[in-house]
């Protein structure tokens, strides 16, 4: 914000004060130019304050629509969160099944698909209230996401039987996905906690990228 005119006003109001008689100026037109010069300055500096109070105003709105925004991401971060735990431990257990000889049923992957984040994914124009590693890791999340279900989806409907090369593939697209929502989560829960198993509770984000390794 500007305050030069302000300051320009002031001084030269002063100015006149000091060298208006030496200018020839009578002490009414003094007077007179004085106060006109100390009036619009400071009917410019309420301009300037409202300005400001308005900007102060705008940020602090725009601070709480972020506040809420992310609120409501989180709880859809943790929601799938929970949902790729339940799935990390289906294709473990599946590799682990496949690599004796047992392969599983496909058609179980059904049960583990990618939660839903209709929430997230309908934002519109309301993204912009976020940041830019914010919007980044949210578009990154749905676009790997979509990718893994589609893919879950198609071995699910496949007649073969789930063996080791289908899981190890489906096993490595949930561990990535796992990975970017750990960091989804650093950005707009990092002290979120998850208790697992009955354990102590740890920061999700450390169980999240334990669980992508």
């Amino acid at each position: 914000m500007n305050w030069f005119p302000v300051a320009a006003l002031v001084c030269l109001g002063l100015a006149l004060l000091v060298f208006g008689r030496k200018l020839g100026l009578s002490d009414e037109s003094v007077n007179g130019l004085v106060a006109s010069l100390i009036g619009a300055a400071a009917i410019l500096t309420g301009v300037l304050f409202d300005r400001l109070q308005r900007r102060r105003d705008e940020l602090r709105a725009c601070d709480e629509r972020h506040k809420k925004l992310k609120t409501l991401i989180t709880s859809e971060l943790v929601n799938l969160s929970a949902g790729m735990i339940d799935a990390k431990r289906f294709v473990d257990a599946a590799v682990c099944a496949a690599e004796l000889g047992h392969p599983g049923s496909r058609c179980d992957l059904i049960g583990h698909l990618p939660r839903p984040m209709p929430f997230t994914n309908d934002l519109g124009v309301e993204l912009l209230a976020l940041n830019k590693r914010e919007i980044d890791i949210l578009a990154t999340l749905r676009v790997n996401l979509v990718t893994t279900e589609h893919n879950m989806r198609e071995d699910a409907e496949s007649k073969l039987a789930f063996n080791l090369l289908a899981a190890n593939r489906i096993q490595s697209m949930v561990k990535h996905d796992i990975k970017i929502l750990a960091e989804a989560l650093g950005e707009f829960a990092p002290e979120r906690k998850f208790e697992l198993d009955g354990k102590e509770p740890e920061h999700a984000t450390v169980i999240l990228a334990r669980l992508s390794e």
